[in-house]
């Protein structure tokens, strides 16, 4: 379980979290929902390491492989889509079932600066799968995709990811319905006062 204990976080004078506790269980895909501007990210981004500049504790991370769909693609846009792939799992079959799940088997050796948004955020999700993980942190991972792609896009996941902890931001509440087993929702600044 990770544990979020009196989580403190502020951008000079605008606090984000304020005594904020929060749990992720163990196995269990929690959609992380809020208006846009509410610390969805800053919270992940936490979580990853990326931001020390904070208050609290955090506990159930050490050790722990974190595998991450940020909010941008963050692709190696000169590379094809098998570079991108093969520079996290080096099993060229596995990288191609994954690659065909997503319907994208046709362009696994086009450059990835040659795709359209919604097939480079199919790029960034399968990179996330094949590198795999103890816990899964997807921020909107399913954005620019059409609604045919994304339940395609989600099946897959979940058959991934299945029996690991996902912690899975998204503004769309049916996608958090479909893909989470439970769905917390932040509101402008969170407190536990």
């Amino acid at each position: 379980m990770i544990e979020i204990k009196n989580l403190t976080k502020a951008y000079e004078d605008n606090m984000v979290f304020q005594q904020f506790s929060l749990s992720f269980k163990d196995n269990e895909i929690t959609a992380v929902l809020g208006t846009s501007g509410c610390g969805k990210t800053t919270l992940l981004n936490i979580l990853m390491g990326l931001d020390k500049n904070f208050s609290g504790t955090i506990d159930g991370l050490d050790n722990k492989k974190i595998s991450v769909v940020f909010q941008e693609n963050r692709l190696l846009e000169t590379g094809s889509i098998k570079d991108n792939l093969t520079v996290v799992n080096s099993n060229l079959d596995e990288c191609e079932r994954v690659i065909e799940a997503l319907e994208m088997k046709d362009f696994f050796y086009s450059s990835v600066a040659s795709l359209s948004g919604g097939m480079k955020r199919r790029v960034a999700l399968a990179r996330a799968l094949l590198y795999g993980g103890d816990i899964y942190i997807f921020d909107e991972p399913f954005k620019e995709m059409d609604l045919q792609t994304k339940e395609k896009a989600m099946k897959l996941a979940k058959e991934k990811i299945s029996k690991k902890t996902c912690i899975f931001v998204t503004h769309d509440l049916e996608e958090a319905k479909e893909f989470a087993d439970r769905i917390v929702t932040f509101s402008e600044r969170h407190s536990d006062n």
